[in-house]
């Protein structure tokens, strides 16, 4: 199912400026992000707009763009689409079992604990501290099934001073046990060999007939000739090791692969892409499915014990 780009499902975050990212770094960046955050939550208060799934502004801005989630109904509609598209790519089910692996603030875990019956499991695991302890006390402490773990890996963009490397990283949890395993936003923010490790451990994760569903800026020849014309809302022009980066200084900021090597490395981690990748509208398409492209893997059906 495509949307169009007058869709109100399309939801497209607004983005900084390159110059003024540049421009705005380290401390001086923290500080004007608090202050901010400090007046939207005190407006959010007045308008009645926070509630016990709804995050302080300083956890929803780390998990999308600033200027999109300072807004909690952008930060809610970003979760009801992705859980509409889910829908689309997955026959979901109340009872399954959900790894949200870069679960953030519980963006997803929130609009899950609302669908109708929920009988199943959900683990969330993020790098953020902050955002699991807020998790474990205002999502878990209302649904005993959602459960939600630390993980300290590295990562120059969400976590820089990590203690865990990501290209070895084993994610803690038994093999075969994930219905649906979810990568929102983070494929886009991992270099070459974090998303090596990560594909494999999908693999391991996923039970028989289990989906994982993940987002990605995929280049081919449609996103390099709109690229190329200017359409894009990203530019990708710095080469790293398998992939391309938006930030020389800070690459994880953004990342973005050839489908065709995701299609290669899925291979080789024994996965397979599941039907047609949905494009997204990031580079500037009109016909799309989401902002990033989404895309569905599943065991590879040559695999003896899958």
């Amino acid at each position: 199912m495509k949307q169009t780009q007058n869709s109100p499902a399309a939801i497209a975050p607004l983005v900084l400026p390159s110059v003024v990212k540049s421009l705005v770094r380290g401390r001086a960046k923290e500080y004007i992000r608090e202050g901010i955050c400090s007046v939207v939550d005190a407006h959010d208060r007045l308008r009645g707009l926070s509630g016990d799934l709804v995050p302080p502004c300083r956890l929803r801005v780390r998990v999308g763009c600033f200027l999109s989630f300072v807004r909690v109904q952008q930060y809610r509609a970003v979760a009801a689409e992705f859980l509409k598209h889910m829908g689309v790519l997955v026959d979901l089910q109340s009872t399954m079992n959900f790894l949200d692996i870069g679960c953030g603030c519980g963006q997803i875990a929130s609009a899950l604990a609302d669908m109708p019956g929920f009988r199943g499991r959900y683990e969330g695991i993020d790098p953020d501290i902050e955002a699991i302890e807020w998790c474990r006390t205002h999502v878990t402490a209302s649904f005993p099934a959602f459960q939600f773990k630390h993980s300290d890996i590295a990562n120059a963009q969400y976590n820089p001073g990590g203690t865990l490397q990501a290209e070895r990283f084993s994610f803690p949890y038994e093999s075969a046990s994930a219905d649906v395993i979810l990568l929102k936003s983070v494929f886009t923010h991992l270099r070459l060999k974090p998303l090596t490790q990560y594909l494999r451990e999908i693999r391991r994760l996923l039970q028989p007939g289990g989906t994982c569903i993940a987002t990605f800026y995929l280049l081919n020849e449609e996103a390099h000739r709109l690229m190329g014309q200017g359409k894009s809302r990203f530019a990708f022009p710095y080469e790293d090791e398998g992939c391309r980066v938006a930030d020389r200084i800070t690459p994880e900021y953004l990342v973005a692969y050839e489908e065709e090597d995701v299609r290669e490395l899925a291979r080789q981690a024994g996965l397979q892409i599941r039907g047609d990748i949905q494009f997204g509208s990031w580079c500037g398409r009109e016909n799309f499915l989401s902002f990033q492209d989404v895309v569905a893997f599943e065991a590879a059906c040559d695999l003896g014990n899958g």
